[in-house]
């Protein structure tokens, strides 16, 4: 099979979008012929079953590391030079929405992956009040426009399949994202401790450090516990002065990522904006305890395998506790551990391929 992927988001932006399309795609390029659009400054990448198509584009002013693809009618042209059977669109706003527009012109079936609470994001240009309130309504009235172009709609968890039919989008389906597998490195995590001279027990943040992902209000949470927020973002400058009291490492290798949960004692996080939780998926891998708050996909992802909180006092009280009492943190992390085998990637591989099969079938 064809398969035309178009994302907004991709190298050498690092968030969970680009994590997941860089799992995925080698793999389902080992069946199949897979073409990703994507904005950028470079034409081509790769080659063989699985190669990048780059569309020129402009930084966006308000989200740092974020390209804009300018409207662009090559992308018509080069979706008709390579045939797809099938369009895949990931979290379209942009580039993903132009393509979607020219595959529904040229008579191409049309998936859509909604991976980004998109209304969570209007902070970076509106603030506070009315004016955000309509802001929020008119993306979510694009949002319905735009999805029900598409013959399927998949969301990461059954929450956010939830929210997208209250706004009255059609044909939604939930499919869990498949994790890449890691395992636990011991040399690695002593590395990772001796760069940032970290001894004894510790709490983990992995993620994009972010107004969205309430880093700050985690940070706050905890002060005075020993905490590692690793991970890169417009908000890191900010908080390493500010908030001094934690230790934060910026962007991690995908070695030192390993390093971090394998040194770690528990993960943690405050966000209120997850559609599915990728590092607490891959956190549980590792056995890591997770402590979250009650909101969207958190619950649904978690489980057993941690303790979902419902304002930051529950998140300190958690943390504490379970970095006291051994017992019940080792009971959680074997939970966990059983828990994270339910997200294989392979698994996720084989839905996505039954998908697309149906709805190409449909089509003809």
């Amino acid at each position: 099979m064809k398969i035309v992927v178009a994302t907004d988001t991709y190298i050498p932006q690092t968030n969970g979008v680009v994590t997941y399309l860089r799992q995925v795609l080698p793999l389902l390029a080992k069946k199949h012929q897979i073409t990703l659009f994507a904005p950028g400054k470079k034409k081509e990448e790769e080659g063989g079953r699985y190669k990048v198509v780059r569309f020129p584009s402009l930084p966006f002013p308000f989200y740092e590391g974020y390209e804009m693809a300018l409207p662009n009618p090559l992308i018509k042209k080069r979706l008709e030079e390579e045939e797809p059977d099938i369009v895949h669109c990931h979290a379209p706003a942009d580039l993903g929405v132009q393509t979607l527009l020219m595959a529904k012109k040229i008579g191409v079936p049309v998936v859509i992956t909604h991976h980004t609470h998109l209304t969570e994001y209007l902070h970076y240009i509106l603030k506070e009040g009315k004016l955000k309130e309509i802001g929020k309504k008119a993306v979510e009235a694009a949002m319905k426009k735009v999805y029900n172009k598409a013959h399927l709609v998949i969301t990461p968890s059954h929450i956010i399949k939830e929210e997208l039919e209250k706004i009255g989008v059609e044909n939604v389906i939930t499919i869990h994202n498949g994790i890449k597998k890691m395992e636990r490195d011991e040399r690695r995590a002593e590395e990772f401790r001796k760069k940032y001279n970290i001894k004894g027990k510790f709490v983990l943040y992995l993620g994009r450090v972010t107004k969205e992902k309430s880093v700050e209000e985690l940070v706050e949470a905890l002060e005075g516990l020993p905490l590692v927020v690793a991970g890169s973002g417009p908000l890191l400058e900010t908080l390493q002065k500010s908030k001094p009291y934690a230790i934060y490492t910026g962007y991690l290798t995908e070695e030192e990522v390993v390093g971090a949960y394998s040194a770690a004692s528990l993960f943690a996080s405050a966000s209120l904006t997850e559609t599915f939780g990728l590092t607490f998926a891959e956190a549980m891998q590792f056995g890591l305890p997770i402590v979250a708050m009650n909101s969207l996909a958190a619950p649904e992802i978690v489980g057993e395998a941690g303790i979902i909180v419902n304002n930051k006092n529950e998140l300190r009280e958690w943390v504490e506790k379970l970095l006291k009492e051994d017992k019940l943190r080792e009971e959680l992390g074997k939970r966990a551990k059983r828990r994270s085998r339910e997200f294989s990637l392979e698994n996720h591989i084989k839905k996505l391929e039954e998908i697309y099969n149906k709805v190409v079938e449909s089509t003809l």
